[in-house]
């Protein structure tokens, strides 16, 4: 959790880089790598897009019970 500013701090880490993942609730998130203990670090999260669509099926348009829709990034870049 964050202080109302955003800033944060985490403590009692062993030597060593890291990398840090920040999800914001309702979308978006930001990842940084190759963190040491003592660096500055900023996230940058990004405006979040949205996807909407429906199910049904081909035989009777009817809708399924359970819809388990997954969704996989295709492009490298972040």
């Amino acid at each position: 959790m964050t202080d109302v500013d955003g800033s944060f701090e985490i403590r009692r880490l062993s030597a060593g880089q890291f990398t840090l993942e920040a999800r914001v609730r309702g979308g978006g998130e930001a990842v940084l790598s190759r963190v040491a203990i003592g660096d500055d670090v900023e996230f940058v999260v990004r405006d979040t897009g949205s996807l909407q669509g429906s199910a049904h099926y081909r035989s009777d348009a009817s809708s399924p019970d359970l819809l388990v829709v997954e969704l996989v990034r295709t492009d490298a870049s972040t």
